[in-house]
């Protein structure tokens, strides 16, 4: 099959220097002074660039790298495309190379070598690319064409001769012209086959020598036809470009695909087919037929046929519109009006058990034939209409036969006529089908009815298949029952009613193959579903997998003839469709059995109209745009039955079909990234899994981003916290309040104890002391007298001592610390533990009242733990916080008995809730941990505004009670 690319297709120019195929399958064109690659749909222009030049100049040759780099050659330098750019039209990260010293040298040949080196043959010499630059060989030469030996070496077509490189030394072949019967500078190429043969093209043909010897080849033209280049294709083919056309070598022979079609490119594609670059007449595609039809010049009697019928003995019968035929022994003989057929008309076919076969006619009614004989049986043998569209053969052996004005049937030479008097929806019966459980079901103009009784009665119909009209009918494997219906979809007869299968496919015919493989005619191609492909057809969001073989594939024309039966299956796994333009056969025994995979990518990106650059994904100023993706799969060998279908994550409710369109338009997104999934049918119509190929993301206005949501949200938060510091702050001064009253009580009783109380005992002291002095020395009262003096002067120490602490003093921090510094040495002696005083943070000053009441507390905490825990280390370890003073006690002793955890306290003992209640007091937090074995921890936390004296609050609560409007008293 050829198909045509020139200017009028997309091809930027008509000359075709160099054509290859990178690992992601797309084919790229070196047309004139342009570089397109294409995808077997569409062909899109890339942008070359050379630093300091207007234009590269003329494309001349291209190369894959070893790592699927794209290396281009043209008359200004080199240009290298990464494997991840080959996508991206505009090149970005394509890397260009200035070859020469002075004027660009100008490249004609690029190689890959084996080891992965690219080779460049300049005007200025031979090239070699050493990781980072290319450096120059040697430039006493031009270098126009570079192939590689099996063992490595390089062959150089130079201005002087053809050439060998080693890597280090340059050897010519003198003489070799005078061999070839040319001169050195008529030898165009050269190359060395697997098997040691080289090959040159000369101006007088292609030579082959295999050692000493010059081959010659057959036919002679091509063999001696000016020859200009040499092409290595798949499996050691060779093909050779002449003045006459292109040539493929195999065996000593030379055979042309396109004979007259001269090439400048050449390229032999992963499944054969070739693609071949013109001079003028732009890109040429051959590729081997799948679909092979055959006409009258097959030797068939018309180019219509309606109806094909294996028989028992593996021949197929063809019923045409005016003729009929049989192929027998790979050639049609044709059947006509001078073996006895009255009318050639032949719409439908048949072979009853006895394996005669059976024609209806258009006009002339039903025949048998059988052993070269027709009968004929029409109107006069008592047929309702000479117009017969269908004939079944039931189990019985008798013949169903359907027609323009009834249904007849014929049975042991009988004809029986059913009409809409018998039961009939309509008398244009549009088929008559014998399901494998013997019924009989019969479609026409007026609905599907079912013969019972001796009688027709008609099928309900479910509401989701009103309307549809049945056209045929088709069993599967599986006893489903089902009809193809006007004008499109499949209904499903389940249950005694005509239900909705599938909306979507057209289908007319179908037969099955002994694999269950399922196959459809149709009036858009042919339809092969897999093994249990067809049954998920009744899924609708599920996607189907099937081939579909169109007119790129072979046929003709894609409309399926009207005949019943006008699909089948030969025993020797060919597949034959009767169309409205040729009889057509695909041998599915050489269809392949596993698809390749269909690379799918952007190829362009639009917003609001203007054309974007690609790249990885596309990012949306906020607001409203409308944008279009252009989507590109690449299927060289039939991109017309390539699906396809695209799914925006979060935009779109499902999957949106653009097999044809290739387009993806969208006019609004949400605020976010979104990726877009495409999947395609492989190469044999089932479908890849989903591929994330793009992400678009819509940048939102300040009122719908992150940050201002967050600022909003912080905002509404601090609100709340400011709330709540209002309340703390409420609480607070309540504290405060509470512990100065508690301070002026304080004073006020030092100073009513001072001034009553312990004056009054001070005068009675000294009264008493004055009366002491006046008794003698021996009195026996004296002495106990004096004993009480002394007791009076502790009790007046103590008092003054009590007074003291309730006068109001500053408390440093260290205070505490020696506190209980002194404490844990006051209660060494009830028990031999280690202690330790830890203080972490800044020191601040302390308010009297809560220094007192941590110290009590911490007291008691120190004596338990002295006295009971029998621990061997004891810490305190004291943090003063920025908000807060936190005191901890802990041990690695006994533990609390859990009872007493649970309980609060021990029967008799106080020590606990004391704790708790002077903690209370200063609105401290004490919290008790302990578990038997493991030692006890007490932790006491009290908020800094109540523990910390107010001329030193940290800075940072200050500035929070200004913020608060707080101030200081």
């Amino acid at each position: 099959m050829r198909t045509d690319f020139t200017i009028d297709d997309g091809l930027p120019d008509n000359v075709i220097n160099a054509i290859t195929q990178t690992q992601d399958g797309l084919l790229w064109v070196a047309s004139g002074d342009h570089l397109t690659s294409f995808d077997g749909r569409t062909f899109t222009p890339v942008q070359l660039r050379i630093p300091g030049l207007r234009s590269t100049g003329a494309v001349s040759s291209l190369v894959e790298g070893r790592d699927g780099d794209l290396w281009v050659g043209t008359y200004s330098g080199i240009i290298r495309i990464p494997k991840r750019d080959l996508n991206d039209p505009d090149l970005t990260e394509s890397v260009p190379f200035r070859l020469g010293k002075q004027e660009p040298a100008e490249v004609f040949a690029l190689l890959s070598a084996r080891d992965g080196t690219i080779w460049a043959g300049t005007n200025d010499g031979l090239y070699r690319f050493d990781g980072s630059h290319f450096q120059r060989v040697f430039s006493s030469k031009l270098v126009s064409r570079i192939s590689q030996t099996p063992n490595g070496q390089l062959i150089l077509i130079t201005s002087q001769g053809v050439a060998e490189f080693d890597g280090k030394n340059l050897v010519r072949s003198p003489g070799l012209g005078v061999r070839l019967g040319v001169h050195d500078d008529e030898i165009f190429d050269a190359y060395q086959d697997s098997h040691g043969t080289m090959w040159y093209a000369t101006v007088k043909g292609i030579r082959s020598v295999m050692g000493q010897r010059v081959v010659s080849l057959n036919p002679s033209d091509p063999a001696h036809a000016k020859t200009y280049r040499i092409f290595a294709g798949l499996n050691d083919t060779l093909w050779v470009s002449t003045s006459i056309g292109i040539h493929r070598i195999s065996g000593g022979n030379m055979w042309s695909p396109a004979p007259g079609l001269e090439s400048r490119g050449f390229y032999e594609g992963r499944d054969g087919d070739l693609w071949i670059g013109t001079n003028g007449s732009g890109l040429v595609h051959l590729k081997p037929r799948t679909v092979q039809m055959y006409t009258k010049e097959e030797g068939l009697p018309s180019n219509i046929p309606m109806a094909v019928l294996p028989d028992h003995d593996g021949r197929l019968w063809v019923g045409m519109n005016c003729g009929f035929a049989v192929l027998e022994g790979g050639h049609f003989r044709t059947i006509n009006e001078k073996n006895g057929l009255a009318n050639t008309c032949v719409w439908s076919l048949a072979e009853d058990h006895s394996h005669n076969i059976w024609l209806g006619t258009y006009g002339g009614g039903l025949f048998r034939f059988k052993d070269g004989i027709f009968t004929q049986y029409s109107e006069k043998e008592g047929l309702s209409s000479g117009a017969v569209t269908r004939i079944v053969v039931a189990k019985d052996d008798s013949l169903w036969v359907a027609t323009t004005h009834g249904l007849a049937h014929f049975q042991e030479g009988k004809i029986r006529n059913y009409t809409m008097s018998d039961g009939l929806s309509s008398s244009n019966v549009l088929d008559v089908f014998q399901d494998r459980s013997g019924n009989i079901w019969v479609a026409t103009q007026g609905g599907v009815d079912r013969f019972v009784s001796g009688r027709f009665v008609p099928l309900s119909v479910a509401k989701d298949a009103s309307g549809v009209l049945a056209r045929r009918f088709f069993e599967d494997s599986g006893n489903g029952l089902y009809t193809s219906d006007l004008p499109e979809g499949i209904s499903q007869i389940r249950n005694g009613q005509l239900t909705m299968f599938n909306r979507e496919l057209s289908v007319m015919e179908m037969t099955e193959t002994p694999d269950h493989k399922m196959w459809f005619s149709t009036e858009k191609g042919v339809i092969g579903f897999g093994k249990g492909g067809f049954a998920r057809a009744g899924n609708p969001g599920s996607p189907l997998d099937y081939e579909v073989f169109t007119r790129s594939d072979g046929l003709n024309t894609t409309e399926a003839s009207s005949g019943n039966p006008n699909i089948a299956m030969t025993s020797d796994g060919k597949l034959w469709i009767a169309t409205v333009r040729g009889l057509a056969m695909i041998d599915t025994l050489r269809l392949p059995r596993i698809g390749e995979r269909t690379p799918i990518f952007i190829a362009a990106v639009s917003v609001d109209g203007k054309s974007q650059l690609v790249g990885n994904g596309l990012m949306l100023p906020p607001g409203v745009h409308h944008v279009e993706l252009r989507l590109a799969a690449v299927d060289l060998a039939n991109s017309q039955r390539l699906r396809l279908q695209y799914r925006m994550q979060d935009v779109d409710p499902g999957w949106l079909d653009a097999s044809s369109s290739r387009m993806a338009i969208y006019t609004s997104f949400p605020v976010g990234t979104h990726r877009l999934l495409i999947r395609a049918t492989d190469s044999i119509g089932h479908w890849d899994e989903p591929e994330i190929v793009y992400d678009v993301t819509q940048r939102p206005h300040f009122y719908e981003r992150l940050l201002f949501r967050t600022i909003t949200i912080i905002a509404i938060v601090l609100l709340l916290i400011l709330a709540y510091f209002w309340r703390v702050r409420y609480l607070i001064r309540q504290s405060r309040r509470i512990l100065e009253e508690r301070q002026v009580e304080r004073e006020a009783l030092a100073g009513d104890l001072h001034d009553t109380f312990l004056q009054g005992i001070q005068g009675l002291v000294l009264s008493f002391h004055t009366g002491t002095q006046k008794l003698p020395q021996d009195h026996p009262v004296r002495k106990s007298f004096e004993e009480s003096l002394k007791h009076s002067d502790r009790v007046m120490l103590e008092g003054r001592s009590l007074l003291s602490r309730l006068h109001v003093r500053r408390i440093t921090p260290e205070s505490l610390t020696a506190t209980f510094a002194t404490v844990g040495k006051e209660f060494r002696y009830l028990g031999p533990a280690q202690f330790e005083v830890i203080v972490n943070g800044h020191s601040r000053e302390l308010n009297t009242l809560a220094q007192e009441e941590l110290a009590k507390i911490g007291r008691e905490a120190l004596f338990n733990a002295f006295r009971h825990a029998r621990a061997s280390r004891i810490e305190v370890e004291i943090h003063f916080g920025i908000f807060e003073l936190r005191l901890r006690f802990r041990d690695d002793g006994i533990g609390v008995d859990p009872a007493i955890l649970r309980d609060g306290s021990v029967a008799g003992h106080y020590g606990l809730p004391s704790m708790r209640e002077r903690a209370s007091r200063i609105r401290a937090r004490l919290e008790l941990w302990s578990r038997p074995g493991a030692g006890t921890e007490i932790e006491v936390r009290i908020p800094g505004t109540i523990a910390y004296s107010h001329n030193r609050e940290s800075r940072i609560y200050r500035w929070i009670r200004h913020l608060l409007g707080s101030r200081e008293r």
